[in-house]
Formats: C-alpha cells, sequence, structure tokens
C-alpha cells in the first residue's frame, strides 16, 4: 500500500489526470506513518499539499493554500461521515487532532476511539482522512482557480500570544517558526 501522499495523487490522478498522471507515485513511499513511521506530518495533508504543488503557480501561492489546509486539518473533526465505507464501521470515532502532526492525530484518535494504532478501524479512519484532504485540496484549488479563494483560518489567540515572542525578526525570541497550537506539547512555559 502506498502512504497517504500518493493516495492523494492517485485519487487527483483518476479524477483529473494531467499532471497527476506524470507523477511517480513511488516517489512518496516515504510519507507512510508520518514520514518513515516518524510520526511527523500526516501523509493526508502531506499529499494534498504536493498536489496542489504541482498545479499553483508560486511559491507565495502555494504557501497561502497550504496554511488553509493545515489550519482546516488541524481543526476539523475527521475524518467526515461522507464516505462509502463510512457504514462499515457506523458510528466511527471523528476527533479534532490540534495538530497536523501523524502523532498527535492517530493517538488522539485512538484515545478517543478506544481502537489501538493497528487496528483496522485506526487504518480505515486514516484511510477516510485521506480522501478528506484530497477533498479539501480540490475544494481550495478550485476556489482559487475561480478567483473566488479566501483565507478563513487563524491561529488561536494563545498561539499568537506565543508566536509575538518567539516566531519571526521582529519577536523578542526569534527562536520557532511554527503555526500550529504550542500548548498540547510544552504547556504553559510561563507558569
Amino acid at each position: 500500500m502506498k502512504a497517504a501522499v500518493g493516495a492523494v495523487i492517485l485519487q487527483l490522478r483518476d479524477k483529473i489526470g494531467f499532471p497527476y498522471t506524470m507523477v511517480p507515485i513511488d516517489a512518496y513511499m516515504y510519507g507512510g506513518a508520518g514520514i518513515g513511521g516518524w510520526g511527523v506530518l500526516c501523509g493526508a495533508p502531506n499529499g494534498a499539499a504536493a498536489a496542489m504543488n504541482y498545479v499553483l503557480p508560486s511559491r507565495a501561492v502555494v504557501d497561502e493554500l497550504c496554511y488553509e489546509l493545515l489550519g482546516w486539518y488541524a481543526e476539523t473533526s475527521l475524518p467526515s461521515n461522507l464516505h462509502d465505507s463510512y457504514a462499515k464501521y457506523p458510528g466511527q470515532t471523528q476527533s479534532v487532532a490540534g495538530s497536523p502532526l501523524c502523532h498527535a492525530s492517530v493517538s488522539i484518535w485512538c484515545r478517543e476511539s478506544g481502537f489501538g494504532e493497528s487496528s483496522a478501524e485506526r487504518k480505515d479512519r486514516c484511510a477516510k482522512l485521506t480522501g478528506d484532504c484530497a477533498a479539501k485540496a480540490v475544494e481550495l484549488l478550485n476556489a482559487y482557480f475561480d478567483g473566488k479563494f479566501a483565507k478563513t483560518y487563524k491561529v488561536s489567540a494563545t498561539t499568537a500570544s506565543c508566536q509575538g515572542c518567539h516566531v519571526g525578526k521582529d519577536s523578542m525570541l526569534d527562536n520557532s517558526l511554527t503555526h500550529m497550537d504550542c500548548t498540547p506539547c510544552h504547556g504553559d512555559p510561563h507558569k
């Protein structure tokens, strides 16, 4: 089985064709289980971002749409119930990852669902989530090419406060680069 990154490209190859017919799917085998099993970036948004990169005109536009995609992924209750296989696991648990990290996404879902990481239910969940990310990528691309794309994702007030001190050359410390919520991993370091 190809990683979720390749799965997104395969879906777009089937539905859209070129340029996705030119993409070597084996180039995305690295993405499984959060890149080589490390649990870092989830392969679903990674694949969706790669797919968008093939058709967008500039790095600035890619960054803008990826910002929206990753914010959506972090804050959306996934997987959606829009899948043909949803009936296979009725009442399947949805969860909000709070992060685009595979580790966080899977761990939170496992805790909330009671299923283990190696379970068929978790594998089905991740397959559905991959479809959700492919659909979101298409939604973002359609909005962009129709001239209707508008940023909607905003970092939380807590994250913005952290960014004020830690992110960018004008910040006090300039020692971080992120839009993710800091508190799940770092708690409140000021206590």
